[in-house]
């Protein structure tokens, strides 16, 4: 039988009435749009057979030239919302189409067709949508989008905050749908109204309806559209939502073939409705706001288009991007906010505006003279949306004004006077309006206020005289979270931007706790508690700066005077000022510590002490202190902080040049547990499996085993990787990596450094190492002076040495250095040291050049081989080779250079050792002839 226009399809308690064009379950009618309509009507007349996705689009869009997947996607998606728990009825075929499952029966409608009256159909249809004043930017996508959903479902509901563009976007939509859904559109303004009883009445207006005596109500008006096809735009309904929401309920249910599609700060929640949230415009982040990147997002486009409307002279590029980029970022991309800015740019300047936004309410304003009065300036759309909201409501929206960032429904209760429970339905309902938005890429549920809004409730907040109170519950929660909670059990990937949305938190509770009306015992607790945080995120400059604030604040000679001590230390250490600056910090903690019997922090103390003498390159001194430290840690029972006692003994062993010794100190380390103990103070600690392999790699390379250090270094590296942490991913490349590199010719030398400097930024000490390294990089595979002066770089490639070499200038003039005596405090590449120094004479061919130069080689090959530095001796003999060489002592020289790399084992592709069989090569060569 083929089916015709009365019959009913059923399966189950599912009914699909052609004739009334209706989805029903168990006789209620379900909303579903018009195309989603024809899809499962396609799908039931199928009888479960497939129907590839190219019929479907042919049969659903007939004569469309291009019909998107995402299109048929959003379809396909309302009928499964429509069928809620049978959704597994409509089934997907991968790659192929769809078929629609179940056991669907036809029968004949019992009742007679309706006469059908001889009245013509309308040729034209009727909308009262204005033509569009300017140009839509930014939201072509959205708008594709929308008239999809509008196809797919019977009410959509736009939502989202004031100045959003909410109204804008729904007009442009239904222009749009105007000329292809034979049907009426209209557009019912809302905003005007005051009493919500006339919702109903005035959309009965706007439509033209004629409702003789029947009393006009949300039923009444849908009896009289009937069966007509309208879309019908409802805007601005937050304020008479009640209304607004049985409206659109009642249209939906009683009128097959009217769509309602709303615009509301407020969801309506109503049944079929699908929510919509309008974003903000593309904005850039802080670091595209100087490049011409900016200008691909959306926010910057309308910025710029609203600018030409007043100044068609205007020009988007150069020294204008940065601000243009930063008034987009700070008005977080809202549309109304950027006309408004734009505006005022045209009046006052671009750079007037930028440094202005702090007081955006007081700025912008002086908004189109046609728009409603709350779209005029930025402070009355956010009064719209406030004045709307019951006290509860408000007293929490101020509350999380406090924040400065993303915050949880635990932080935002221990902020507020209130009860829990208030507290979460408030948030809840401030979700619903527009007010409070879901964080997205966040740990956890977590929410946030756009810039706009929270500059505007922390305004009410100091208005109504709470700040005090809620400020200081703010810095009292965090306080407590740092004490409390350990941040590497954050998962690692969401753990740089939790830490850095928890440090400005932190800055924010600072501002308040040392302000006039703070609190600075707070203050100074909080600084205390925050410094390993500030250290994990690479803060050091920050840290520096909040830990002076607060000794101002601290009481002298006391336990908090102590730790900033310590703190402040630590934080120069990092930054590299120079030991005199470090080692007084650290002796006034070490004082206090020892009066008042604080043993914990005596062993950071010293270890401190270690760190400034290591620092001025007082490698004896410093090993007393290591030694002296390792006992009071054993004393102390503290294993962390024993464990960090090996770890520098080891370290400082290698600097004096005692390899052997160094090496069996960190493979001792190695061995033990990973102890490093954050109760240690100094914030962020590089790891034992990242910085003993980095050890190991230098004392390897230095004692004659390339092939084994080359494993070390890329295990340090791989480990360092693995922890997340920016420093240690930098530490493992400057201490192992890269040396490592250098020293063996490995080819991937520009790789490790192009990796080092995406890590290096924001550190002192770690960019003077990138610029040392690329220096010497460049340097190495220049001219034969260029190369000599490379050698003279690497070996004094120390931290509290390398600045000058990191700013040497790059180019073919630069001056070989004159000879001189080595530095005697660098003893870890004495050899090394000795043996340029000898090849400067000789490239300047000083007076008796040659004799010098051969003690001093001789003198390296002692030293050498007294710190087991097989890999310096190696150097120094090649040296030595080339001078007996020229001086016709070429079996002398082949002798000693073959006694030296006789005692490799491995390595024997790396560049000394090809360099050293080659020139053993020529020199047999030299002998025979001879």
């Amino acid at each position: 039988m083929v089916p015709c226009e009365q019959d009913i399809f059923e399966s189950g308690e599912w009914e699909l009435d052609l004739s009334a064009r209706e989805l029903r379950a168990n006789g209620v009618t379900v909303p579903i749009g018009s195309r989603a309509f024809e899809i499962i009507e396609t799908l039931v007349r199928s009888a479960g057979q497939l129907v590839t996705k190219d019929e479907l689009v042919r049969r659903t869009w007939p004569g469309a030239a291009i019909v998107e997947d995402a299109t048929l996607r959003v379809h396909i998606s309302a009928i499964r919302k429509a069928l809620g728990a049978d959704r597994r009825m409509l089934q997907t075929v991968s790659g192929r189409g769809y078929r629609l499952l179940g056991n669907w029966t036809i029968r004949q409608d019992r009742a007679p067709a309706k006469p059908q009256h001889a009245t013509a159909a309308p040729t034209s249809f009727r909308t009262n949508v204005t033509v569009a004043a300017s140009a839509l930017v930014g939201r072509e996508p959205a708008v594709k989008h929308l008239c999809n959903l509008v196809s797919a479902y019977r009410a959509v509901t736009l939502t989202g905050p004031g100045g959003i563009g909410k109204t804008v976007l729904a007009s442009e939509v239904a222009r749009r749908l105007f000329p292809t859904i034979a049907g009426d559109v209209f557009f019912v303004e809302l905003v005007s109204l005051s009493d919500p009883a006339l919702v109903a009445s005035t959309a009965a207006s706007v439509l033209g309806l004629r409702l003789g005596s029947d009393e006009i109500s949300p039923a009444s008006v849908a009896r009289a559209i009937g069966k007509r096809k309208v879309l019908l735009v409802l805007d601005n309904c937050e304020h008479v939502v009640d209304a607004a929401a049985e409206l659109a309920e009642t249209l939906v249910q009683l009128c097959p073939h009217t769509t309602v599609l709303a615009t509301s700060r407020e969801v309506l929640r109503i049944e079929g409705e699908f929510v919509y949230r309008v974003a903000p415009l593309d904005v850039p982040s802080q670091h595209q706001e100087a490049s011409n990147d900016v200008l691909a997002c959306s926010a910057v486009q309308l910025f710029i288009a609203r600018m030409r409307l007043v100044r068609d002279n205007f020009l988007a590029q150069g020294e204008n991007l940065p601000a243009i980029g930063s008034i987009a970022r700070r008005l977080d991309g809202i549309p109304l906010a950027i006309e408004l800015a734009a505006a005022r740019a045209a009046t006052f300047g671009l750079p007037e505006v930028a440094a202005r936004l702090d007081d955006r309410f007081a700025l912008l304003t002086g908004g189109r003279r046609t728009a409603l009065p709350r779209h005029q300036t930025l402070r009355a759309t956010l009064d719209w949306s406030y004045k709307l909201l019951p006290e509860t409501e408000r007293v929490v929206l101020h509350c999380l004004a406090i924040f400065a960032g993303p915050f949880s429904l635990h932080a935002a209760c221990a902020v507020s006077s209130m009860t829990e429970a208030d507290v979460v339905d408030s948030i809840g309902s401030l979700v619903g309006k527009s007010l409070v938005l879901k964080a997205e890429n966040s740990a956890g549920t977590q929410f946030r206020l756009l810039e706009t809004t929270r500059a505007y409730a922390f305004d009410r907040l100091s208005e109504s005289g709470a700040l005090t109170d809620v400020a200081s519950r703010h810095a009292a929660y965090f306080l407590k979270l740092l004490g409390q909670e350990d941040a590497h059990s954050i998962p690692s990937e969401q753990r740089p931007a939790a830490l850095r949305r928890r440090a400005d938190e932190i800055h924010a509770a600072l501002e308040w706790a040392f302000s006039s009306s703070g609190d600075p015992s707070t203050g100074v607790a909080l600084t205390i508690a925050a410094v390993p945080l500030w250290f994990d995120l690479s803060q050091q400059t920050v840290a520096r700066g909040r830990i002076e604030q607060a000794l101002r604040h601290a009481e002298t000679g006391g336990e908090q005077e102590m730790r900033l001590r310590i703190a402040l230390g630590y934080s120069l250490w990092y930054l590299g000022p120079g030991a005199n600056a470090i080692e007084p910090n650290f002796a006034r903690a070490l004082e206090i510590a020892e009066r008042i019997g604080a043993a914990a922090v005596q062993t950071r103390a010293l270890w401190g002490l270690w760190a400034a003498r290591r620092g001025r390159e007082d490698h004896h001194a410093a090993l007393d202190v290591a030694l002296r430290f390792a006992d009071a840690a054993r004393k102390a029972g503290d294993l962390g902080a024993t464990h960090l006692a090996d770890r520098i003994i080891a370290l400082t062993h290698h600097l004096l040049g005692h390899q052997r010794l160094a090496q069996e100190w960190t493979e001792r380390t190695l061995r033990q547990p990973h102890r490093l103990d954050p109760s240690m103070g100094m914030g962020y600690q590089v790891e034992t499996p990242v910085a003993m392999p980095a050890l190991l790699a230098r004392i390897l390379w230095i004692r004659g085993f390339p092939d084994q250090a080359t494993a070390a270094a890329a295990a340090a590296i791989t480990a360092a990787d693995k922890t997340g942490h920016s420093f240690a991913l930098a530490y493992a490349l400057a201490f192992a990596g890269l040396p490592v590199a250098l020293w063996t010719g490995a080819p991937d030398a520009k790789r490790l450094l192009d990796m080092f400097a995406a890590h290096a930024t924001g550190n002192r000490n770690l960019e003077d190492w990138r610029l040392c390294y690329a220096r010497a990089l460049e340097l190495r595979q220049g001219s034969e002076a260029e190369a000599l002066i490379a050698s003279f770089i690497e070996p004094r490639a120390d931290p509290s040495r390398i600045a000058p070499f990191a700013h040497l200038p790059i180019g073919t003039n630069i001056p070989v250095p004159l000879p001189g005596e080595p530095p005697a405090d660098l003893p870890w590449s004495a050899p090394e040291l000795l043996r340029v120094d000898a090849m400067l004479l000789l490239w300047h061919r000083a007076p008796g050049a040659d004799v010098a130069a051969e003690a001093k080689l001789l003198r390296a090959l002692e030293i050498a081989g007294e710190q087991s530095a097989l890999s310096w001796e190696l150097r120094a003999a090649m040296s030595l080779a080339r001078l007996w060489r020229r001086q016709g002592r070429a079996v002398e020289a082949r002798d000693r250079l073959m006694a030296t790399y006789e005692k490799f084992t491995e390595g024997f592709g790396t560049s000394d050792l090809i360099q050293a069989r080659s020139l053993i090569a020529d020199l047999e060569s030299d002998g025979t002839s001879a």
